[in-house]
């Protein structure tokens, strides 16, 4: 396993070598980033969400969101999880492979 990581992207090694503590705060700023591309107010998002607006705010300061509204976030923003969870975007997927005739 090591030797996967050690061949990583130093970028992903950011994110694996971060603390809960800075994992969190980098977290939440991305949730912000995230709403505020959208030019949603938090109340507004909070609504999408079918949520209370004081509920929605603490998600951009305090408790991770939860994961049941992470799709639907992440659908309203135009982000993948990807990004969400790491900061990076996503690589275009590859292609899939031809399929054999049988």
């Amino acid at each position: 396993m090591k030797d996967n990581l050690s061949s990583a992207n130093p970028k992903r090694m950011a994110v694996v070598n971060q603390t809960p503590a800075q994992y969190k705060s980098a977290f939440l700023r991305r949730v912000k980033i995230m709403r505020e591309a959208t030019r949603l107010s938090q109340a507004k998002m909070a609504e999408k969400l079918e949520i209370t607006e004081k509920a929605y705010a603490k998600y951009e300061t305090r408790p991770l969101m939860p994961h049941h509204l992470i799709p639907r976030f992440c659908s309203l923003t135009g982000f993948d999880v990807w990004f969400m969870l790491t900061g990076e975007r996503a690589a275009a997927p590859r292609p899939a492979p031809p399929l054999k005739a049988v």
